[in-house]
């Protein structure tokens, strides 16, 4: 019987045994996590099962799809008007008609297919290997992450093309596939594959194919003809009627894997020769010609859907376009250049159906078929909406049957289309439509002359622009720099295409204008962002890098009913944002509205005049073979391009492709209620000086009223004309010493130094430099001189006379003051000072208060009051210059991918002159201005800055200015 000290000693033994043998507790551990594995391994497998099978597609789908009577792949994808109402155009290839295959004994009056075809067995061979004909799946096919049976890729075209690629798509595609043959049966699934898959442009279906490149069906094709059509599908841009020696080649890589896995019958080893592979002739064009509004739709629907799904058939696509504006559109176009090649044997009668066309202005055409063949681009957008309402890119063609072609939307060369942006630049950075340009020849040898073969000298920012004066575009542009203008350009929606250029600093600005190329889409979004306020609104169908475009689509859906996207239910897709500020969108507006503008060059009337409020801008370039118009108004946009870019030696007129715009505008306009846009309030108009637009004075010529954005607007009187005192015999600045009679008063214009060169070639006289000659007397007096202050100097303050009044009969000397070239009263310095001054100290003159030109007269008085006299000529300034830093504004931060460079703009003004205006950037002198303009550029850095500015007049008075700024990233 065991006591308690033997119980104790039995527990003690198996506590140290088990601390001897741990196994027990490992395995314990064990145990648990490989239950736990495979629980969750269960639970992980159940996951990712539910989520293969979650919301799979029904198999049946294919047969609605594929039926032989009503499937909905047998009608091709429609295009439809804004209205839903008519059909537009069909994505369909009209060279041929669109064939399907049956199965053996199929009750359809259609060509039949076996197995045991050579078609079959060549696409069997090709794409599934390991292919046999029961309908039962095989574990292989489920351990790969690749598409390996025909059943699968069918499955995953038509069943699963809206879901995004990934392992997942892949295996719901081998699921689907295993139940597609375990239905319909494995030569159902190829029959239905071939009846789908692409063998060309717009080419569906292997009957199809068959036809096309051999005349014969599908199920007649031998060995080597079949080795050959299965070769087009890896590349359906590579086919028989482009490429043959390439797809003959690809046939013999074919021959050889069917040869080595012993899919060629003994009877057809006979056949494999290559040089019996014969494909049909043809003169088929496979490359469409389908309209231009197609194209483009289906470049915008690629983002969204493969482009195969379209092509396949059974989608209706609901567009924007208006019918009636497509047809005016088109029919003008081929009228108007009809009527360049042809004269005015082209010219519409009453009865012809193009309306639009009726209004082209009625100018005498003289027939030109040198120029053929031109071609021409338009389009009309929805200004508000950017909804695209008709579009076309046409062709000349030397077919007489068809002579024009649907032209696929090349980018052209801008010219000055872009020089609006120019502008827009620069009024972002302080300049204003009533800053002063300079339109005179550029130092560069090549440039482009202006519409009247004429440089008009000083202008305001608005002529300039509204009448395409390139030289003040060339000069703004240099000013603000490259880099800024391309940001500008690109945040309006437009990304030109420059060709040679490294960087963007690097552009000059010939590369930008003459080099550049834009689509017509670009640059009529462009526009349409200041039609639009500053609004940029569009489709945004690039969602890793945003790109905003014109909207062409209204709907999307299956010839079933159902929907896929509606732009009024679901503007997801639908983007606006603003990307310029709405004043500054309204000055170029009002600038290229503005018809009394444009008369200098386009005379009037002229083609942008159409009876209602509309801006309109004409684009030119080095060569007369092409023009731009773009030109809009609240509710409509045109932009329109004509000419020959290949021929550089055609010469059209700026009038042919304004008319165009003139009557696509009048016509699209009608029953539209005339409007205008609205100015936002942070605009002043004030009356300035033309064309300084500065403030008016004595000497301004002429005074107009113009707008500024609040803030901007000029402080300083008109200094660009000034009126002289001159002696009309010698053409000298007169003085004192001038005689009286022969003194007149004469206007110049103030003529920077870099345009003297053109003032002289047109006789524009500048003002004398030089005064008129003092006549010494015979005997100079020795008695009577002032020595300091000189003549013609400046003076502030209290003035010392330095001088002489002696003599040896001297009795008294007197100083007197009096105010301009002739004084008609003196006023005396001071007292009669009887004590007689050897170059001396004479007296002190006080000029505070006074401003303006002085004399200043010694008279020496000896006895039986004999005078002898000193006279000096000097000009008073006691009021110091002002100096405003218009840009950057103090306090201000920038991000330093907006402004690359940055122009520093100055304004200063004195009432008499200003000698300089020195430019401190951090402490550091950055420039020293001796004339306007004051605009300084500076190649920017990230961090905190101090701009100061010191003003010196003519007097030695200073004034300053300071502007605290910051870049950051």
């Amino acid at each position: 019987m065991s006591t308690v000290p033997n119980i104790l000693r039995q527990r003690r033994r198996r506590k140290e045994a088990h601390k001897r043998n741990p196994f027990p507790l490992l395995g314990w551990i064990t145990a648990t996590w490989i239950s736990l594995l495979v629980t969750f391994s269960i639970f992980g497998f159940g996951w990712i099962t539910a989520d293969l099978l979650s919301d799979l597609p029904s198999i049946e789908k294919i047969e609605l799809l594929l039926d032989s009577q009503n499937g909905t792949l047998k009608v091709s994808t429609r295009f439809l008007d804004r209205e839903a109402k008519t059909v537009i155009a069909s994505l369909e290839n009209p060279a041929i008609e669109r064939l399907w295959l049956n199965p053996p004994n199929s009750s359809a009056e259609l060509p039949s297919l076996s197995l045991d075809s050579p078609l079959a067995r060549t696409l069997i061979a090709t794409f599934e290997p390991d292919f046999t004909p029961n309908s039962n799946p095989k574990l292989q096919h489920f351990t790969h992450l690749q598409l390996n049976t025909i059943s699968q890729q069918l499955a995953h075209d038509l069943l699963l093309w809206n879901e995004p690629e990934g392992w997942r798509k892949t295996m719901r595609a081998k699921i689907l596939a295993a139940q597609l043959d375990q239905k319909y049966g494995k030569l159902q699934t190829l029959l239905w594959f071939l009846n789908t898959a692409k063998f060309g442009p717009l080419v569906y279906g292997a009957e199809t194919a068959a036809k096309l490149y051999f005349n014969k069906s599908a199920a007649e094709l031998d060995i080597l003809e079949a080795a050959a059509l299965v070769s087009v599908l890896d590349s359906p841009g590579i086919h028989p009627l482009n490429a043959p020696e390439v797809v003959r080649k690809r046939t013999g890589d074919i021959l050889v894997r069917l040869w080595k896995s012993g899919w060629i019958k003994p009877e057809e080893i006979d056949s494999l020769n290559l040089e019996r592979l014969k494909f049909a002739p043809s003169a088929i064009d496979l490359n469409r010609n389908q309209p231009t509004y197609v194209e483009l739709i289906l470049q915008q629907l690629s983002k969204l859907y493969p482009i195969e799904v379209l092509e396949r058939g059974g989608w209706e696509i609901v567009t924007t376009i208006d019918l009636d504006l497509q047809h005016n559109l088109e029919c003008t176009l081929k009228i108007q250049m009809s009527r360049l090649t042809a004269g005015e044997a082209a010219l519409p009668s009453p009865s012809t159906d193009c309306p639009a066309a009726l209004l082209l202005p009625g100018v005498p055409f003289v027939s030109q078929p040198s120029i053929s063949p031109l071609q021409a681009q338009s389009l009309i957008l929805d200004s508000k909406t950017n909804e695209i309402l008709a579009i076309a890119s046409l062709a000349q063609s030397k077919d007489e049957q068809h002579p024009f072609r649907y032209h696929s939307l090349e980018k052209h060369v801008g010219g000055t289309l872009l020089s609006p942006f120019v502008y827009l630049a620069a009024f972002s950075r302080g300049v204003q439509p009533a800053t002063l340009q300079w339109d005179i020849p550029p130092n560069s040898e090549e440039t482009l002359g202006n519409l009247d073969g004429k440089f008009h000298g000083p202008t305001r920012a608005r002529i300039a622009l509204a009448n395409d004066y390139f030289a003040p575009a060339l000069s703004l542009f240099n000013q603000i720099g490259a880099q800024t203008v391309l940001n500008v350009v690109r945040q309006v929606g437009a990304a030109p295409e420059i060709p040679n250029s490294t960087s963007a600093i690097s552009i000059s600005p010939q590369q930008f204008f003459f080099s550049s190329k834009v689509s017509i889409l670009e640059i009529a979004q462009a526009y349409q962002v200041l039609a639009n306020q500053g609004v940029l609104s569009g489709w945004n169908t690039a969602q890793e890098t945003p790109q905003v475009t014109p909207i062409l689509v209204r709907q999307v859906r299956e010839r079933n009913g159902h929907t896929f996207f509606d732009l009024d239910n679901d503007p997801r897709l639908i983007q606006k944002k603003p990307v310029i500020s709405p004043e500054l969108a309204y000055l170029l507006t009002h600038i290229l509205s503005d018809e009394s503008a444009r008369w200098q060059t386009l005379g009037h009337p002229n083609p942008f005049e159409i009876g209602r409020r509309s801006a309109a801008k004409l684009g030119r370039t080095f060569h007369a073979n092409q023009f731009w118009v773009i030109g809009y108004t609240p509710q409509r946009l045109i932009a329109v391009w004509l000419g020959n870019e290949e021929n550089q030696t055609i010469t059209l007129k700026p009038s042919t492709v304004m008319n165009i715009w003139h009557a696509l505008m009048q016509y699209s306009s009608q029953g539209l209620p005339s409007q205008d846009w609205i100015a936002p309030p942070n605009l002043t108009r004030l009356s300035v000086c033309d064309p300084s637009g500065m403030l008016p004075d004595a000497d301004c010529p002429s005074i107009v009223s113009e707008i500024f954005i609040a803030g901007f607007e000029p402080r300083q009187a008109d200094q660009l004309f000034q009126t002289y005192l001159i002696n009309e015999q010698t053409g000298r600045l007169a003085t004192v010493f001038t005689p009286l009679e022969l003194v007149k008063e004469q206007r110049y214009l103030i003529i920077p130094p870099e345009a003297q060169s053109w003032a002289l070639a047109e006789g524009i006289p500048l003002p004398p430099k030089e005064y008129d000659r003092i006549q010494a007397p015979l005997h100079p007096s020795d008695q009577a001189q002032i020595t300091i202050p000189q003549m013609f100097s400046y003076v502030r303050g209290e003035v010392e006379i330095i001088g002489t009044a002696t003599g040896q009969d001297f009795q008294y000397y007197r100083l007197q003051l009096g105010e301009g070239l002739f004084p008609r009263r003196w006023i005396q310095i001071g007292t009669d000072t009887s004590t007689a001054v050897k170059a001396g100290r004479l007296g002190v003159w006080n000029t505070q208060g006074l401003s303006g030109l002085y004399t200043l007269q010694l008279q020496v008085i000896g006895k039986e009051n004999r005078v002898e006299t000193a006279l000096v000529q000097v000009t008073v300034d006691n009021t110091p210059p002002s100096v405003n830093i218009i840009f950057p504004q103090t306090g201000n931060t920038y991000p330093i991918k907006d402004f690359p460079t940055m122009t520093f703009q100055i304004q200063g003004s004195d009432d008499l002159g200003i000698q300089r205006i020195e430019l401190f950037l951090d402490g550091k002198k950055l420039h020293t201005f001796i004339q306007p303009p004051y605009a300084f550029p500076w190649q920017t850095r990230l961090g905190s800055h101090r701009l100061s500015v010191v003003i010196y007049d003519l007097a030695g008075n200073r004034s300053q200015a300071e502007a605290m700024f910051s870049l950051t990233q």
